[in-house]
């Protein structure tokens, strides 16, 4: 419908309707009606025009050579003399294509928060004004930053009164990796502004990421003593909802990631060349992978149907649900944040005593590599079954297939798991948990998904003036 093409390109004199842009580009139309489109699409992105910008000219007449302004100096508000917008004006327009793009919710929030709480702490002042002093104003604030921030302000409380708050009376404050998450954020929507031509300098650029990555490993694998800890019969009561009891088991057994598991509904337990496997993707309402490699077929291994995992999805079929997992809550960060604090914190921490840092629920995946590695499993098997890139060697990106089905399942099977007491599934077990879930869906209380996503938990709170 609209198109754009450097000064000096050919294709200039082939529209009759044309408007000179910044950077040496023009916008061309074929009609007026056509380069409508164009126009909202420019004061979308922050470029606004007078009334009635748009010049024709007859097909056979060329317009003006490159270089001669289409219309009078002044009808057209040049990007380089758009006069200096507060932050806020820019941050609007960076979370609205954040929206109209793939990016998961957790990251739409989380965005949201890092660059309310900028504008906050630098009071709005102009992106055009921003200097590496600024940056410092703001690495200070995050060194001094409460965790749960927002829940922390008082009526009428600024970011800013908050930070100084916490300076005095040595508050609690986030973690230094937590900190890097928001500088990361922070140096995506500079770059977006360089890359609109909003500002033509970074002034992030002598921020050292590296000082806030953790100098460690994370994450370590579970031992056989933990593991038999955490699958104990002893706490089979407790695990009282289907999440709880199953997806540690799923992801000890298929290399899953907590919310992959998650997230399942009952049609993506699948046959695929006659063998049974999880179907990870985005495709289905409140879905996300967290990369493109990430949406794969995982074989079902035989120890999950020994324990009668398929007999439990029939049984959630038949209770009418959708979701694999029913009854969970639904948040910025997919249906595993409420499911993550209730296993890392209550079931690992508390009931079975294990507190070493590195160790999570998480590490269940991390434990399944392993074990593959340790069986002999072929590394490009495991990265295929754990959803991760293989592009790392020309060799593997050009020249070798990935893992089907069918080499995926004969290699799972290979794989030397640890003799633990998990007990198999009961029928009905759950059906206390079916008729509740059942019972907030009549009330209305059951988590709501709009457009093919979460909806969004936490709220931007930007200055207006």
């Amino acid at each position: 419908m609209h198109t754009q093409y450097p000064l000096n390109s050919p294709q200039n004199f082939f529209h009759p309707c044309i408007i000179d842009l910044p950077g040496g580009y023009r916008v061309h139309g074929q009609s007026k009606a056509h380069l409508q489109d164009a126009l909202m699409a420019l004061k979308e992105s922050g470029i606004h025009f007078p009334q009635s910008p748009i010049h024709t000219y007859a097909s056979s007449e060329p317009p003006p050579a490159p270089g001669i302004p289409l219309v009078p100096d002044g009808e057209i508000e040049p990007l380089s003399t758009v006069p200096d917008k507060p932050l806020h004006y820019h941050i609007e327009l960076y979370l609205n294509k954040s929206r109209r793009s793939n990016v998961i919710d957790s990251t739409h929030s989380d965005n949201c928060f890092t660059l309310s709480l900028l504008a906050n702490i630098l009071n709005d002042k102009p992106l055009k004004r921003l200097e590496p002093d600024d940056i410092d104003t703001f690495l200070d604030a995050l060194a001094h930053l409460p965790p749960r921030a927002p829940s922390k302000l008082g009526p009428g409380m600024t970011y800013r009164a908050l930070i100084e708050k916490s300076k005095r009376e040595g508050m609690p404050t986030i973690a230094r990796t937590t900190q890097g998450k928001h500088i990361k954020n922070l140096r995506s929507f500079v770059h977006w502004a360089m890359d609109s031509r909003f500002i033509t300098e970074d002034p992030t650029c002598m921020v050292n990421i590296a000082d806030y990555t953790p100098k460690q490993k994370s994450k370590i694998s579970l031992t056989d003593e933990d593991l038999t800890k955490i699958f104990d019969p002893k706490f089979e009561a407790k695990m009282d909802t289907p999440a709880k009891h199953w997806i540690p088991i799923i992801d000890l057994y298929s290399g899953m990631r907590l919310n992959e598991g998650a997230q399942l509904y009952v049609d993506d337990i699948v046959q695929v060349q006659g063998i049974w496997c999880f179907n990870i993707s985005g495709d289905r309402l409140g879905q996300n992978v967290k990369t493109p490699s990430s949406a794969r077929y995982v074989p079902i291994h035989s120890k999950l149907i020994e324990l009668g995992f398929l007999d439990y999805v029939k049984e959630v079929r038949s209770q009418g649900f959708d979701h694999l997992f029913p009854g969970q809550t639904w948040g910025p960060n997919g249906p595993a944040g409420n499911l993550s604090i209730a296993l890392n914190k209550t079931h690992l921490r508390d009931r079975c005593g294990i507190t070493d840092k590195q160790k999570s629920i998480g590490c269940l995946r991390h434990t399944f590599s392993t074990l593959a590695s340790k069986s002999g499993v072929l590394t490009r098997v495991i990265t295929r079954m754990m959803g991760h890139s293989d592009e790392k060697t020309v060799l593997n990106k050009h020249y070798v297939d990935p893992a089907d089905v069918p080499e995926c399942k004969e290699w799972i099977e290979t794989i030397v798991f640890p003799a633990l007491p998990i007990r198999p599934h009961v029928p009905g077990r759950f059906d206390k948990h079916y008729l509740t879930t059942h019972n907030k869906a009549k009330r209305g209380e059951r988590t709501k998904v709009t457009d093919g996503k979460r909806q969004r938990m936490v709220k931007c709170v930007l200055p207006t003036s």
